[in-house]
């Protein structure tokens, strides 16, 4: 795998109908990644919405994550997940599944590698495996394995993500590398 994002602190910023809405800094290493965003959007009510996330890794793929959002400074969902035997268990808001088989690569890797010859990306906050389809050179995108309407699109230069596009029912939103 190419490296080159690895070691590196980056900055972006989150836009929501070309206005900035918040911030996020990715932090990552080969053995750590380490993701903080606060946004401050509007649906149908005002909202701060925080989002913390921490990863641990070792040569056999996620080693541990913890996956926790805040909705106006309270929690509003805790996702952990921990390697074990030949897979996973995921606790999310207090609720146990086992996720069968090691991943080498997740979403939050997404920040700080860019996805040649990936198949598949674990997500840390659901458990889901989503397909990564190549649009063009260096551009991915990830589609929702049960929300087809959840798409996401992963851009790179010289093997950092300089762009992303995260689209949802209610909103699309941008992560532009500051």
């Amino acid at each position: 795998m190419n490296h080159i994002g690895w070691g590196q602190q980056q900055e972006y910023k989150l836009l929501s109908n070309d206005r900035e809405i918040g911030r996020m800094l990715v932090n990552g290493t080969e053995e750590k990644i380490e993701i903080n965003s606060e946004v401050n959007i509007k649906i149908l009510a005002k909202a701060k919405v925080s989002y913390a996330l921490k990863s641990n890794y070792d040569d056999d793929g996620l080693v541990q994550s913890s996956v926790i959002t805040y909705l106006n400074g309270k929690e509003h969902s805790n996702t952990k997940m921990i390697a074990q035997g030949s897979g996973y268990t995921m606790t999310k808001n207090g609720k146990i599944q086992p996720i069968d088989g090691k991943k080498k690569y997740t979403g939050a890797m997404l920040y700080v590698l860019e996805p040649k010859d990936i198949a598949y990306v674990l997500s840390e906050s659901d458990g889901l495996l989503r397909k990564v389809e190549k649009v063009g050179k260096h551009h991915y995108r990830l589609i929702h394995p049960k929300k087809k309407s959840q798409v996401q699109e992963f851009m790179y230069k010289d093997g950092v993500l300089i762009e992303a596009m995260i689209k949802h029912p209610f909103k699309t939103f941008h992560i532009l590398k500051k």
